[in-house]
């Protein structure tokens, strides 16, 4: 009986090549994902059950094929019709193969049993798997909310750890920049905090505009403050890219009769990476730093932190 399984294992190793072939492409061509992965997974897993309930033994029901078919919704975090017309296209094989190399009342057993363990599997499994999708779909959106803050819309303190322990230590040039609301207490007072929300989230969407346009990430850090970190970048393209920034600010025109500038203004102070075993709180510190000295200065311009 031995000699049965050589066709199978010579018929397996030409399909897991050719699936091997088109992962590599994905791969190369950076299209490999976890889906691609599991779809080979089932693939060659289904592949190898048709074959054994064929080829190998062509005179008994096919057993392993079924339990495969039933179970391999379990495995899907996929969108339903691709799980459909996967298990639809390989339990068409399994019946083309069937009808080719088993007895014709076999084959009629086998086609039956296996419509019928497909139907279970595409609306039982499919159930489950919907079921799954919605769970980790309300998973994602609960941590996108953990790490946006709600106000703005930008990300949030936690965020923004999270981005540099990610990036920080993976390159060598790193600025990040503290921002501040010049006279927001004030602001508040003369105001009101309603119309300091509206202040707050008009210099978000500035931030976000422009981070997105020169690939910066922003947040919000707490209260009136914003980070800004560039990662990698043109040092003096980087300075009229944050003039810009206090520019844009001061272009909304928001009245504010508490500033020395009549309107809503920004401070800036930022800090580099200098050492590339250097932490970046460090940096976070010296920009605090250097946002102070700003302020100082005369508030609404820019300042470099000032090594000893």
């Amino acid at each position: 009986m031995f000699h049965n399984f050589v066709p199978v294992y010579y018929s397996f190793i030409l399909v897991f090549g050719i699936f091997s072939l088109l992962l590599m492409y994905e791969k190369k061509h950076n299209l490999l994902t976890s889906e691609s992965l599991i779809f080979f997974y089932l693939a060659c897993l289904l592949t190898f059950s048709i074959l054994i309930g064929t080829l190998y033994d062509s005179d008994t029901y096919a057993v392993m094929y079924l339990v495969f078919l039933l179970t391999a919704p379990l495995l899907f975090v996929v969108p339903l019709h691709r799980m459909y017309l996967f298990l639809i296209i390989m339990t068409i094989i399994f019946n083309v193969v069937s009808f080719n190399y088993k007895p014709y009342d076999i084959f009629i057993i086998d086609l039956f049993h296996s419509n019928t363990c497909l139907f279970v599997s595409l609306f039982v499994g499919g159930s489950i798997l919907k079921t799954r999708i919605s769970n980790i779909k309300q998973t994602k959106l609960l941590e996108k909310l953990s790490e946006i803050d709600a106000l703005t819309s930008l990300p949030n303190r936690r965020k923004l750890h999270e981005f540099l322990e990610e990036h920080y230590d993976r390159h060598s040039s790193v600025i990040i920049v503290m921002l501040d609301i010049d006279f927001f207490k004030k602001y508040n007072d003369l105001y009101g905090h309603q119309q300091g929300d509206y202040a707050l989230k008009e210099v978000a969407r500035i931030l976000k505009k422009r981070s997105k346009e020169y690939d910066w990430f922003s947040a919000r850090y707490g209260g009136e403050e914003f980070v800004i970190v560039n990662i990698e970048p043109d040092y003096r393209l980087f300075l009229e890219r944050l003039n810009q920034v206090l520019s844009d600010i001061y272009g909304l025109k928001i009245p504010h009769a508490g500033s020395n500038y009549k309107f809503i203004t920004l401070s800036a102070g930022y800090s580099r990476k200098t050492m590339s075993d250097e932490p970046y709180d460090r940096i976070l510190e010296r920009a605090d730093q250097a946002l102070y000295q700003a302020k100082d200065k005369g508030r609404n311009c820019i300042v470099n932190y000032k090594y000893d």
